[in-house]
């Protein structure tokens, strides 16, 4: 019998991102671009939750919070985030479109 998953980490985004976001993800619809936007968010969502440290690339620790930054993309999005481990939270610092895409203009 296998061990069973260990839980997901919680995520914990500020309202500014979750606006922007929800900005975004008008414009795609605009755009034309929705399903990709979404399928890129959803995916990084996904690995935020099950697997963040593995996800993206450490940057550096935040040493007195027991934390440690990383970066990460997927498609169009690019990710600034926090993993507290022992807490299993994952902290995001901002979302961002990369230059070059559709949303990012305007």
């Amino acid at each position: 019998m296998s061990a069973p998953d260990p839980p997901e980490y919680y995520i914990s985004c500020g309202a500014a991102d979750l606006a922007r976001i929800r900005g975004w993800n008008e414009r795609a619809i605009a755009l034309g671009v929705q399903d990709e936007f979404q399928a890129a968010f959803n995916a990084m969502c996904r690995q935020l939750a099950t697997d963040p440290t593995r996800f993206g690339d450490p940057l550096f620790p935040y040493r007195y919070a027991n934390l440690i930054m990383y970066h990460a993309m997927r498609r169009m999005l690019r990710v600034y985030y926090a993993v507290d481990e022992a807490r299993r939270i994952v902290y995001i610092k901002r979302f961002h479109i990369v230059s070059g895409h559709p949303l990012a203009e305007g």
